[in-house]
């Protein structure tokens, strides 16, 4: 199944940089000193954080070059605990120090800023009993299980319940018609029962997946069996992931008819993720819809 990118309106920003050096002497090379080592940040980080660096001793570092957003903080010790300041300019700071530390800041505000939002859409649709929506049932349903603040119970599932007229309708079988037709005269009480998994940092991240599987439930022609979300970092390693399963107990009402996960629907939907508000500072800016032809 081909994969259909959708990059919302604050396009994603190209990989930045910042380039430190650490010099021996307090002028950054004016007085005879050399440099340490040229410090970068990690582009394959998901902050794009350099680790912390140990230089030993330097009295001063030089900002070489620099992109927005990028900054390096100074350590006056070597396993960078013990904080100095920030330089984020191109410029030439006196300070003693051993460790750096060199990171993307708008990557620490919103480690999502350079990930991508990848929602798999199920193919067999269901009945939502209980007079409500799935995309407003989901709300409920992850309020209930995903309460650690980092992950989702699958065993705290949410269970509906309606009750369905009997199939050859209330006014023949109350006037004799069960004395006919017993099996037809009989309601019949349905379930559906959703269950969340899931894994996440922190509740911003929960809820902020939340509203992208509202988002995709709410674009889909029909409810389905499965809804997943992984948001996935610019290696592809999985940073946080929602699922929901759907099953409903029920002969009275037929299953919604099926439908096909068109490109032009995968592009919708992808395209309705990109309008989901962040949340506490979280959200993508690259989103993904495919069809799971085993959900």
């Amino acid at each position: 199944m081909k994969s259909l990118f959708y990059l919302s309106s604050l396009a994603l920003a190209a990989a930045g940089d910042i380039s430190l050096q650490a010099f021996t002497d307090s002028s950054c090379g004016g007085d005879g000193g050399t440099a340490i080592q040229n410090v970068h940040a990690d582009g394959s980080d998901v902050h794009d954080s350099s680790g912390c660096r140990a230089q030993g001793q330097y009295n001063s570092v030089n900002v070489v070059s620099v992109d927005p957003g990028f900054r390096c903080n100074v350590y006056g010790d070597s396993a960078c605990q013990n904080f100095l300041e920030t330089v984020l300019t191109v410029s030439c700071t006196p300070v003693i120090g051993q460790g750096v530390i060199c990171f993307n800041q708008a990557a620490f505000d919103n480690p999502f800023v350079e990930s991508t939002s990848a929602v798999a859409i199920g193919s067999t649709t269901v009945n939502v009993v209980g007079g409500d929506s799935l995309q407003n049932q989901l709300n409920n349903a992850v309020n209930q299980a995903c309460t650690s603040g980092t992950a989702c119970d699958p065993t705290h599932t949410l269970v509906l319940h309606q009750t369905f007229d009997p199939p050859a309708g209330k006014e023949f079988c109350s006037n004799g018609g069960q004395l006919i037709d017993k099996s037809g005269c009989t309601s019949e009480d349905c379930s559906t029962t959703i269950s969340i998994s899931g894994s996440f940092n922190d509740n911003n991240q929960r809820d902020y997946m939340k509203g992208l599987l509202q988002s995709a439930a709410g674009s889909i022609p029909s409810p389905v069996t499965f809804l997943q979300v992984q948001v996935l970092s610019k290696t592809k390693a999985i940073q946080a992931q929602m699922s929901v399963t759907v099953s409903t107990q029920c002969t009275a009402v037929a299953p919604p008819s099926g439908f096909t996960c068109s490109s032009a629907l995968k592009d919708i939907v992808s395209a309705a993720l990109a309008t989901v508000p962040g949340v506490g500072g979280i959200s993508s800016l690259a989103f993904q819809a495919d069809c799971d032809i085993n959900g």
